[in-house]
């Protein structure tokens, strides 16, 4: 098999489960029903992924891995803390336009009774990840942008819940839409209530 199909029918693997587990679940998705909507057969889908938890690491594999990039793309020069939460929302709002799918299956997924399916490791990175945004707001606290009383991670987990709302409210009802402003708007609302007034 040529190198180029055999990428093709993976992401083939992918796109389909991905948009079947986000619209059923993990557990409402047998991996027979995966391969007769790749039009492939069972025994290619094992020759890409061990098993059906060997599918579902490589789809998390690909929300860290935008998770990532995006706080890559947000910590690199010198932005302010506030631009680096602002940039950071305008980041994800536009990994979601480009791949929907994706997040309403880390929606269903985390959400859901699939949550006892993902590794530890995930849990600990996205943990990380979250770290990053809580260490923002502590350099916010401790420069005097921010309230010297916030709690970094619980101020963290609102931002984080703020806009992850939005994208909530996009994927099910598809508004708001994920613009650059309404992302702008999200972030403002949030440090509204962070920022050091004295």
């Amino acid at each position: 098999m040529g190198r180029q199909k055999s990428q093709d029918n993976r992401d083939r693997i992918l796109d389909i489960a991905i948009t079947l587990f986000a619209e059923r679940g993990v557990r409402g998705v047998s991996t027979r029903e995966i391969t007769d909507a790749a039009d492939l057969t069972k025994p290619m889908l094992y020759y890409y992924f061990k098993d059906k938890q060997g599918l579902i690491t490589a789809i998390l594999d690909i929300h860290m891995n935008e998770l990532y990039e995006a706080i890559e793309e947000v910590t690199a020069g010198d932005r302010s803390v506030e631009e680096c939460l602002r940039e950071f929302v305008r980041v994800r709002f536009r990994q979601v336009m480009a791949r929907p799918d994706v997040m309403r299956f880390q929606f269903a997924f985390y959400n859901g009774p699939d949550l006892a399916l993902v590794p530890d490791e995930y849990q600990e990175q996205h943990s990380r990840i979250n770290a990053v945004v809580s260490d923002l707001i502590q350099k916010g606290c401790e420069t005097g942008i921010f309230r010297p009383d916030l709690l970094p991670n619980i101020a963290a987990t609102v931002f984080e819940g703020a806009y992850k709302e939005l994208i909530r409210s996009y994927l099910l009802r598809g508004r708001p839409e994920l613009t650059d402003e309404n992302a702008d708007a999200v972030v403002e609302t949030v440090l509204r209530g962070l920022r050091n007034t004295v």
